[in-house]
């Protein structure tokens, strides 16, 4: 890839593997994560506060007088995706109501 292209911008919507990012890295392109916590020479990343979304979310609707929320998230393979259920899950914890996982729920991406 490096001697293709300058740089690429990687969003993970599927897992990438530490398998990847070693040919990444061997490809010496320069390379930005989003959302992934990652650096090395010639890679960078730029995070999100997931987890505070998440959470922000489900205050939100709690503050509404909600209590039944469910969680619809992607593959728990994803950190972003993992951070978002942290957060929906201690903002449930913090108002005194148990995590069901019934309404919890992982979409999985179409092949």
């Amino acid at each position: 890839m490096g001697d293709k292209v300058d740089g690429a911008i990687v969003y993970e919507d599927i897992e990438i593997t530490e398998l990847d990012i070693e040919n990444l890295t061997k490809s010496h392109a320069n390379i930005v994560f989003l959302d992934r916590d990652y650096s090395s020479d010639h890679i960078a990343s730029v995070t999100f506060d997931s987890f505070k979304g998440g959470y922000d979310a489900t205050r939100y609707l709690l503050n509404l007088g909600m209590r039944n929320i469910a969680y619809m998230g992607s593959v728990d393979t994803i950190y972003d995706s993992r951070e978002r259920r942290r957060g929906y899950e201690a903002a449930l914890e913090e108002a005194g109501i148990s995590i069901n996982k019934d309404l919890s729920y992982s979409l999985r991406l179409l092949q």
